[in-house]
């Protein structure tokens, strides 16, 4: 029997962050689990992400996504049946050279801003009766939280919450941290008089030594590229985040959340999530830290922010949107 191929297209570096290829492996390892084989075209990835990838053992290519001509033939050389694009660069013409090639296309999408011609689309910051992209692409429709791509392990947890005083801080800024925020939010947060246990997740493309160490009443711990993030949201009871594809997974696992604005293109899914009421989202890193600490003197708060976040994300996206390609 023939092995059904999948291409992504997408982009990763320390400038733009690393949430549009961590979403496309997470939904690659659920098509594996159905009998695909999947390679990636990264049109924008520095040195940093493709020594990553390497460590990854996953097939890819670094190629010029904006050559629509090059991705049809790239397509073919690889016999895809499927191409997953998620790229910011992705535009009509390209998609279109894919569709008329035959090629069935998912398009992974954040903006809403532009036509997408696509066999599917998904879109998890968006409500599912949403109707932005009536005129924007004719391709079936997987919209809202229930279609969000995290990893394995945030399915299936109810998050059990205490009602005592707690102070476990979890600081998550994403894959590069091109702001360079962490540093600035782990001095706040040890400058304060409460008793802290924070722990800092740095990710795989994270390159600035944060250098600060625990001190007096707070406990510091800085972790790398975390496998099992899934367990250390559920040991947090606030995190301070970017707000971006981490607030899904921060409440699929039940963490009441501050979700600092540090892209334009992260708007849609800061509404999202203000709506739901799982994250408090705020635009710089000292009104971050001053609504943590208001959060952890509030474990009732917590606790509805926990809830409310589960019940709006399960963890299922992945398997959702394999069995929508098959």
């Amino acid at each position: 029997m023939a092995v059904s191929r999948v291409v992504v297209l997408t982009d990763a570096s320390r400038r733009t962050g690393f949430g549009h290829l961590r979403r496309c492996l997470t939904l690659c390892e659920a098509l594996s689990r159905r009998g695909f084989y999947s390679s990636f075209v990264l049109g924008e990835a520095d040195a940093a992400v493709r020594a990553w990838m390497k460590k990854q053992d996953v097939p890819f290519y670094c190629a010029p996504l904006s050559k629509p001509a090059s991705m049809e033939a790239l397509c073919r050389e690889q016999s895809a049946d499927i191409v997953i694009v998620d790229t910011y660069r992705s535009n009509r013409i390209l998609l279109k050279r894919l569709l008329d090639a035959g090629l069935r296309v998912l398009v992974i999408d954040d903006l809403a801003d532009r036509p997408l011609p696509s066999t599917w689309l998904t879109n998890s910051a968006l409500s599912p009766g949403s109707c932005v992209y009536r005129r924007l692409t004719k391709g079936r429709l997987l919209l809202g939280p229930r279609y969000a791509l995290l990893r394995p392990g945030f399915a299936g947890h109810v998050r059990a919450t205490g009602s005592g005083r707690t102070r476990n801080v979890l600081v998550a800024i994403g894959g590069s941290d091109p702001l360079g925020l962490t540093p600035r939010l782990l001095k706040a947060l040890a400058a304060t008089s409460e008793r802290l246990h924070i722990r800092a997740v740095l990710g795989p493309l994270s390159r600035r030594a944060v250098g600060l160490e625990s001190r007096g009443h707070c406990r510091i711990e800085i972790l790398r590229d975390i496998r099992d993030m899934a367990s250390l949201m559920r040991w947090a009871d606030v995190a301070v985040a970017g707000a971006g594809q981490t607030l899904f997974e921060l409440a699929a696992a039940g963490c009441p959340c501050v979700g600092i604005r540090i892209a334009p293109n992260q708007k849609v899914t800061m509404r999202l999530f203000s709506r739901i009421g799982s994250a408090m989202i705020v635009s710089s890193a000292a009104c971050a830290v001053e609504q943590a600490l208001f959060l952890l003197e509030r474990p009732a708060r917590r606790a509805a922010m926990s809830r409310r976040g589960q019940r709006a994300v399960d963890g299922r996206g992945a398997e959702r949107i394999a069995d929508a390609l098959l």
